[in-house]
């Protein structure tokens, strides 16, 4: 049975496919780490955090285990006594708690708690709170598309007041003759036009927890520009790189336990030639999936150009290594794979093993070494699997 070019694969447990949200096993990321890698993005965050800042409304962005992402400086003057824990990393219902055990706010503990509850709700409610200082705020939640929320504390004192004041003097109006009730009329207008004051204001609020919505998308997207080959969805050379020289590093004084793969697939120049440049494009991509289904969910799998790719193996000795290098050459040389024409197109690989040594200056003499262990298997026709350690040469290893 022959894979036809067009038809998709299906991605294993280990094979990390693009979508929304993923991160291909790597760790999270940011505004600035995309804006660092892309450039692109450093004049949106400028802009966006000095738009917060001047809001005179306190905004909280929270990520999806209710933890600060980031609030602006008006949150500090809504609640002065949490000065110092308003920063980011603070967990939003201890907040919360706290400001109402300080006396910021002056509600009922048990109203706070149905509160946080009922955040989980399609549409969670909103809830007017009295402040330390006797001012009035609308508190509000909305979800961004992550899981995480966008909180708002918008103040309703001037509102608030004139409601109050309206309503008392409608109340004591009414009934006291035509022209009273006119004026009263007149007064119930107003405080229908206060309430739809009120309202737009909550539609800005709105739009801007969508905007913030939006821009997280963005960083998304560039890093995922940034950091993967486009053709194959596996991770580009500089994200491997960084992850090599992250996991290489030895907590503790101890040595790390990894393990590199060099894979390079044979005769890869002969395929576009026989096959065409398509068939080339499809084959790489057949071939991450399958080196990818041999990998677990913590290794990473990158392309670093043309028909050389690599992988890289933590907690993992060099034995351990051998073998799944082995079932990766095995795979691709017993793989069904065809063009667009139903025409069998052959595929091997040669690959290279090592490991991350004591005595290893730099992360890169890992790939080195790896390197020298490929163009062994290259000598010696293909399709093999060789190793190299730092006492001994490179040498074959029989599947």
């Amino acid at each position: 049975m022959c894979y036809e070019i067009g038809r998709p694969h299906q991605p294993t447990r280990a094979m990390r496919v693009p979508r929304r949200g993923a991160s291909f096993a790597m760790r999270s990321f940011g505004l600035h780490e995309a804006a660092h890698a892309g450039g692109l993005v450093l004049p949106t965050e400028h802009r966006l955090t000095h738009a917060l800042d001047r809001l005179p409304s306190a905004v909280i962005i929270a990520d999806a285990v209710d933890k600060v992402e980031h609030l602006n400086t008006a949150c500090r003057s809504f609640l002065p006594t949490l000065r110092d824990e308003l920063r980011p990393g603070a967990f939003v219902p201890h907040l919360f708690r706290e400001a109402v055990r300080r006396g910021d706010v002056r509600v009922e503990p048990a109203l706070i708690e149905r509160w946080l509850e009922d955040r989980a709700a399609l549409e969670p409610p909103s809830l007017n709170l009295r402040l330390r200082d006797d001012r009035w705020v609308k508190l509000e939640v909305r979800s961004s598309f992550d899981q995480g929320a966008v909180l708002t504390l918008v103040d309703v004192t001037e509102f608030k007041r004139r409601e109050v004041w309206l309503t008392e003097l409608h109340d004591r109006l009414a009934g006291e003759g035509e022209d009273l009730k006119l004026f009263a009329r007149h007064l119930a207008t107003a405080k229908a036009e206060a309430t739809e004051a009120l309202r737009r204001a909550e539609q800005a609020n709105a739009a801007l927890a969508h905007e913030i919505a939006e821009r997280k998308a963005l960083e998304e997207r560039l890093w995922l520009l940034a950091n993967t080959d486009f053709l194959t969805g596996a991770i580009n050379r500089r994200r491997f790189i960084e992850l090599l020289e992250g996991d290489a590093r030895c907590p503790a004084g101890k040595p790390a336990t990894l393990a590199v793969l060099m894979l390079d697939l044979d005769y890869f120049k002969t395929i576009n030639d026989r096959f065409g440049h398509t068939t080339g494009d499809e084959a790489l991509k057949h071939f991450t999936a399958l080196a990818m289904g041999e990998l677990r969910e913590r290794d990473h799998f990158a392309r670093l150009g043309g028909e050389e790719f690599a992988a890289l193996l933590p907690a993992t000795p060099i034995e351990a290594a051998l073998g799944v290098a082995e079932r990766i050459r095995a795979a691709t040389e017993a793989t069904d794979f065809c063009d667009e024409n139903g025409t069998p197109v052959p595929m091997s690989v040669s690959i290279g093993v090592t490991e991350l040594a004591p005595d290893d200056d730099r992360p890169l003499a890992v790939l080195n070494r790896a390197d020298k262990a490929l163009y062994l298997t290259k000598e010696s026709g293909r399709n093999r699997v060789a190793k190299a350690t730092t006492d001994r040469p490179p040498e074959l290893v029989d599947g």
